[in-house]
Parts: C-alpha cells; structure tokens; sequence
C-alpha cells in the first residue's frame, strides 16, 4: 500500500541528489534496524526456538496440518 502511494507521489520528483542528500551512511542503519526488528518479531512469535533454528514447534504443527489436508 505505502509502495502504491509512494509510486504515484514521491518517485516522480525523486531524484539521486535526494539520496545523496540522505546519505548511504543513514540509508544503511535504517536497513540494519529494519532488519533486526524482522529478527525481534520471530524471537517474539516464537519464543521457544530451539537453538536458534526458526520456529520448530510452528513448522511441526504445518507440516501435521499439511499431511491431515
């Protein structure tokens, strides 16, 4: 939804100086905190994983539900 939006009335008038502006030093902090909020969701969603492996207990019960489907 925001891509839509953003699509219609940002991109137009983007330019790299934009970027530039910015700064990939930002740029690149904003995608490490986007990615270790996705890695904080999975530890919150599953809080029991089993050295570190994604959510066993979830894959069990998908695979259980796939064979029962």
């Amino acid at each position: 939804m925001n891509g839509v939006v953003a699509l219609f009335t940002e991109v137009p008038t983007m330019t790299m100086q934009n970027i530039y502006n910015v700064g990939y030093v930002v740029l690149i902090a904003n995608a490490l905190v986007a990615f270790m909020l996705n890695v904080s969701v999975v530890f919150l969603v599953c809080p029991k994983l089993n050295n570190f492996e994604p959510c066993v207990l979830i894959r069990a019960r998908l695979e259980r539900h796939r064979h029962s489907s």
